[in-house]
């Protein structure tokens, strides 16, 4: 996990980022990775990367500096027009990206994706005590899949998802996936419409906002295009690149305004920052309004529900989240609204310390937030300005 942060204001825009990188299945924690740095040289416009380090096997600071290079001394109005060229540069790159490792890492997803939404739950299925007939194995697979395609409604379409593209990607890959769904199910020869449910699979990963697994980086754009006054952040998950096409998403942005002056947007882990700046731990936020509910219907004969108890119920999350919003979080952004800009990155650098601190003292928690914080300053006046940066010795 990684813990990254932006804290905002009409002055500019403070960037921290931690250092873990963790492999494998979680046991080794590397504390050298570059997570922020610099989009657009000599301008306020940097870049945050969390999740997967690389993308087809290519770095993310080896991709940054391949489009620092391509843009040279061009410059946008808007942020939004950086985040669109950056990914287009990407699908051009053809050189880093060669269409054969496309492939080979399509495949890899694709195994992942089958094995743990498919090959797991049907052993599972299958060696329960009361399993099936041995002459059913493909019937209780074919269950499985139907199930699962139900779910794939809950993901919103992918931008420019194009159907055409997704049938040409899968009828050309058609003979390695034909290979992995072989190995994966125990070497069953699949009936026609598995096959198919496996490639409806892979078109809904395609096609919809659907970033499951690990194969897939998060990025922030973040600063301020040549005719934006105050800062804009936005967030977008990317990956894999399939037939020199990128799968991305834009999730979210942030924008200051005069009427929106202060912002801090946690990124990957949040949880310790959201707590800091609403003053309750958001799982406990979430969780009292059922303490409440379990407590009222333990003092009921029989603890039936009532409608009265469900507006007793209603009005305490209200409640909550009017005073969170009153006492905790609008004061904490009122403060933010003032603080010039070195102010900003030391409560940049603050949260992310905090995220990592509280990760070393909870026993049993892995510390995947840690390391040196690099810290950067964003602003129209200034452009970028490395505050900390562990590999240039800045502190």
């Amino acid at each position: 996990m990684t813990c990254e942060v932006a804290v905002m204001n009409t002055r500019g825009i403070a960037l921290a980022a931690d250092s873990a990188v963790t492999l494998g299945d979680g046991e080794k924690i590397y504390h050298n990775a570059e997570k922020l740095l610099q989009l657009v040289p000599g301008a306020p416009v940097a870049i945050m990367t969390f999740g997967a380090a690389d993308l087809v096997n290519v770095p993310w600071e080896t991709i940054v500096a391949g489009y620092q290079k391509h843009l040279g001394a061009k410059r946008y109005d808007a942020l939004k027009d950086y985040l669109d060229d950056f990914l287009a540069f990407i699908e051009r790159e053809q050189v880093m990206f060669p269409e054969a490792v496309q492939q080979e890492r399509f495949c890899q997803i694709a195994r992942k994706l089958w094995g743990s939404l498919y090959t797991r739950p049907w052993r599972e299925a299958l060696a329960k005590p009361r399993r099936r007939k041995a002459a059913e194995p493909l019937a209780v697979l074919r269950d499985i899949i139907t199930e699962d395609h139900k779910l794939w409604a809950h993901y919103e379409p992918l931008n420019h998802a194009e159907g055409d593209f997704v049938e040409h990607v899968l009828n050309d890959y058609a003979p390695s996936l034909d290979k992995v769904a072989h190995k994966l199910f125990e070497g069953h020869d699949l009936p026609g419409d598995i096959r198919t449910g496996l490639r409806t699979t892979l078109n809904l990963f395609l096609s919809t906002a659907s970033f499951l697994g690990d194969d897939h980086s998060g990025v922030v754009i973040a600063g301020m295009g040549e005719a934006e006054p105050f800062p804009v952040a936005l967030v977008c998950k990317v990956g894999p690149m399939v037939k020199n096409r990128l799968r991305a998403h834009l999730f979210d942005h942030a924008k200051i305004t005069h009427a929106d002056t202060a912002m801090v947007i946690p990124f990957a882990e949040r949880e310790t920052i959201d707590m800091i700046i609403e003053g309750i731990h958001p799982g406990l936020a979430q969780a009292l309004p059922d303490l409440l509910s379990v407590s009222r219907k333990g003092r009921r004969a029989g603890g039936a529900k009532t409608a009265q108890g469900d507006a007793v119920l209603e009005r305490f999350h209200q409640g909550l989240r009017q005073e969170i919003r009153e006492n905790h979080s609008g004061p904490f952004m009122d403060a933010v609204s003032a603080l010039p800009r070195h102010d900003l990155a030391a409560m940049a650098e603050a949260l992310v310390n905090l995220t990592a601190f509280r990760a070393h003292a909870s026993a049993g928690v892995k510390e995947t937030v840690a390391g040196p914080i690099d810290v950067a300053i964003l602003s129209k006046g200034a452009g970028f300005v490395w505050v900390k940066h562990k590999k240039f010795g800045i502190s």
